[in-house]
């Protein structure tokens, strides 16, 4: 049997094949990872223009350098180097890295459909290995016609066969706590109407390069890339709490957010965020009255992936913390690729052995590389 067979329909369905090539018969979905095309970079570049446009000649150049990024065969070998069974793909470059295109609803709408119609494509030739995320025009002016391109374009994106939808964060783009996210009493928002059809929103930073890190830095930019570095960590856990103070889980019980780098800073410093300091002592956080308590079990509403950077014995120390923090159903392995060293194949090992290192069942190891993501990708 062909370790990728599994059912293809938009269910997706519970019949998972073990691998023929591990002894330890585990099948694995990678949930979080990256794929590009460099006409899509040239589209972009194109409508954006040259102002603002140094990230995304950066971005393209490393691109090219990387060929598991853009060509589907090496994609494939990759893979089969590192034991996934199957990709979930989001693509790069994001829109908002283009702020020219990101604010425009003709050029956004443009650049959407083309990489979405790239990776559907791409996801139809290689059904057994390749599932998609639509890239969705979010940072677009606020009002009632963009907001129904942005809804109208997951719809689209659903019906060719996306399996739910990426939302940016960044200093530099609509906050996630914005009603066009959240809602209000007009719409149900990007998180409602996910909610409504019951598929997952995949979270990803997008702080570019042009933000500086003091506000007196000459030129303005971010130095020594810490803007992704440590830039991109800061973003994911100030929006996890945006989301969070926003009762966005309250309002949508069936929202279901996918974030990166296995949740930021929230598990790594959970004391700070649990707000005991400050109610101790009466100050005033702004946090609504409607937000229960305690306020860690609203950030346990998300999964996060197993992406990081480190050694072997801090990985594993790592991801303990964040399963401990999260809980077994709410971690999907998700490996980042392929932006690590071998064309993603460093980073896909490491996500696998910290998860095998984890001192939990075998059931709850199998959970964390399949049965977790498959049991959000499964719609009504």
């Amino acid at each position: 049997m062909n370790r990728r067979e599994f059912v293809t329909s938009a269910a997706l369905g519970a019949a998972v094949m073990s691998s023929d090539k591990r002894s330890d018969n585990i099948f694995a979905i990678d949930s979080f990872c990256h794929f590009s095309s460099l006409e899509y970079f040239d589209l972009l570049l194109t409508l954006n223009g040259p102002n603002g446009s140094q990230g995304l000649i950066i971005q393209r150049r490393l691109t090219a350098a990387i060929k598991e990024l853009y060509d589907i065969n090496a994609r494939l070998k990759a893979m089969d180097d590192t034991g996934v069974d199957i990709s979930i793909l989001t693509s790069q470059p994001f829109i908002e890295s283009a702020p020219g295109v990101s604010m425009d609803p003709v050029k956004a709408i443009q650049a959407a459909r083309f990489i979405n119609d790239y990776m559907a494509k791409i996801a139809d030739d290689h059904r057994k290995a390749i599932k998609w995320v639509a890239q969705l025009p979010v940072n677009l002016p606020s009002n009632d016609s963009n907001y129904a391109l942005m809804i109208g374009e997951l719809n689209r994106c659903l019906s060719n066969g996306a399996v739910g939808g990426c939302f940016t964060v960044s200093p530099t783009v609509k906050p996630p706590d914005h009603p066009d996210f959240v809602g209000d009493s007009t719409k149900l928002g990007l998180f409602g109407e996910a909610a409504r059809l019951n598929v997952p929103l995949w979270m990803h930073p997008v702080r570019p390069a042009s933000f500086p890190d003091y506000q007196q830095d000459v030129p303005p930019i971010s130095k020594y890339t810490l803007h992704l570095y440590l830039g991109w960590l800061l973003d994911e856990s100030v929006s996890m709490v945006r989301i969070a103070f926003a009762n966005a889980f309250g309002k949508y019980p069936d929202l279901k957010i996918i974030c990166h780098h296995r949740g930021a800073l929230i598990p790594l410093f959970q004391a700070r965020i649990s707000y005991e300091f400050d109610r101790f002592y009466n100050q005033d956080t702004g946090i609504p009255a409607n937000i229960d308590t305690p306020y860690l079990d609203h950030f346990r509403k998300f999964y996060v992936d197993t992406s990081t950077s480190a050694d072997a014995k801090a990985d594993a120390s790592m991801l303990k913390i964040v399963y401990d923090f999260y809980g077994a159903d709410h971690v999907l392995f998700g490996s980042d690729a392929a932006f690590s060293p071998g064309g993603g194949r460093q980073g896909t090992l490491e996500a696998i052995e910290s998860i095998k290192a984890l001192p939990v069942s075998k059931q709850r190891i199998e959970n964390i590389f399949s049965n977790n993501i498959l049991k959000l990708l499964q719609r009504r």
